[in-house]
Order: structure tokens, then sequence, then C-alpha cells
């Protein structure tokens, strides 16, 4: 199909009315790189309770005249039904019209304590994990244990005493004594670091789950979005090397 020569004029235009209000729009969100109003954060478990909190406080001192909300749960959210500027998840994103960056590699570690061990000895194999107190966590990425051998997956479900939709009541379980936890490591490290729990299995460990930024599809993030999510990117990965 070809289009008349007024047809075509029509087009050549409007193409330059568009352009030239692209152009006026970008001038005025050049003016406003300054974050103003409410940044409305959700995330969930110890990911936000420890390290976007974290990061968003640092990010509020930079920019005192923003307001920021930072909700912790793991309750699956409408963002933009219920108002927020964006979210921090990780592992698989269900198919949504959100917008999403990937900022972070979360590798998962398989742990417990001394005290467990001295007591229950410590497997050898991944199917002796059959044989132990395994505690279940019942919130996804991490209710099924998944684990790599000879570049083959291999997903392990298990049962325990001790089941919890929250990271940090597992790991206070662990770290007393009562089984086996599979946590993310960024949760579980200063109980590693100060020999509260002792990880196996890493050299069968499973490929690292993504951390998501995810906020609503506009045609222009606002400046407050878009300056916290470079801070968030370059603020995880300093945490990640600590």
């Amino acid at each position: 199909l070809n289009p008349t020569d007024a047809g075509y004029s029509l087009f050549l235009k409007c193409e330059k009315l568009f352009s030239n209000l692209e152009e006026a729009e970008q001038s005025v969100r050049n003016l406003e790189n300054v974050p103003k109003g409410r940044l409305r954060i959700l995330c969930t478990d110890i990911l936000g309770e420890r390290y976007v909190s974290l990061i968003a406080a640092k990010f509020s001192q930079l920019h005192p005249q923003l307001k920021v909300d930072v909700q912790v749960t793991s309750r699956l959210i409408d963002l933009v039904a219920e108002g927020f500027d964006l979210a921090v998840r990780y592992g698989k994103l269900a198919e949504s019209s959100l917008k999403a960056r990937k900022v972070f590699e979360l590798p998962h570690i398989v742990c417990a304590s001394p005290a467990y061990f001295d007591r229950h000895g410590m497997p050898q194999a991944i199917e002796e994990l059959k044989q132990h107190n395994c505690l279940v966590a019942t919130f996804n990425p991490c209710t099924t244990w998944h684990f790599k051998m000879e570049n083959q997956r291999i997903d392990i479900e298990l049962e325990g005493n001790w089941r919890s939709n929250n990271a940090s009541a597992l790991i206070t379980a662990a770290i007393e004594g009562l089984g086996i936890c599979r946590l993310p490591e960024l949760y579980v490290r200063n109980a590693l670091s100060n020999g509260q729990l002792v990880p196996i299995f890493q050299e069968y460990q499973f490929d690292s789950f993504p951390v998501w930024l995810v906020y609503p599809h506009t045609r222009y993030v606002p400046a407050k979005v878009r300056l916290f999510i470079d801070y968030f990117v370059d603020s995880i990965g300093k945490i990640a090397r600590k």
C-alpha cells in the first residue's frame, strides 16, 4: 500500500509535530532531575529488612526533600493498583506489564549449626538430606531445594518439623540447632562469618537467582525512580562484594 500525496504530506507534518512535542517533554523532564514527592518501595523478608531499607535510608539522606516509604511484605501486591513506584523481587518473574531490570545475582547456601552436625552428622551426599531435619521455607523460590551435579539440575523436596514463611525465623531455628536450611547467601552471611552456621554442598550450588527491580511501564520514568534504581544497582553490588 502506498499513501496518496496528501496522506504523505500529512504524515510528514504530524511526524514533525510529535518530534517537537517529544523534544519539549524531554526539556521539561531534564529540568526536574531532582527527585521530589513520595517514593514507595515494595520488598520482601530479609532482602527488604536488611538491604533495601539500608540502601533506601542512605538514598533518603542524599535527597532529604524526598519522602521514602519502604513496605516489607511477603504478600504479592499489584504495584499500580496500590500506588507503589517500584518493587525489589527475586527469582522468576510472572508475566506482567511491568518493566524489569536485573540488578544482582543471589546464590543460595545450604547450612546448619555446628551443634546440629555434632548431634546428627554431616550429610555426604544430596540424597542423605532426606534423613535429616530440613527447615522448610514456604516462600518461593526457596521451597524446593535446587542443586547442580555434572551440569544436571537436581530438584529435591524436603520435610522437617519446622516450616516458616519468614527467613529470619528459619535462620533462628538453624542457629539454634534445629536443622538444615537453604537460604540466599546474603541472608545467612553474618551467621556464616561468625561460625553460627556451617555451609555444605557448595560444590553442588545451583545457578544464582536474579534480583529484579520492577516498576510500572511509562513513557518517561520519574526522576525519583530512575535515580533510586541507579543508586540501588551501585549499592547492592558493593554490599555483595563485602
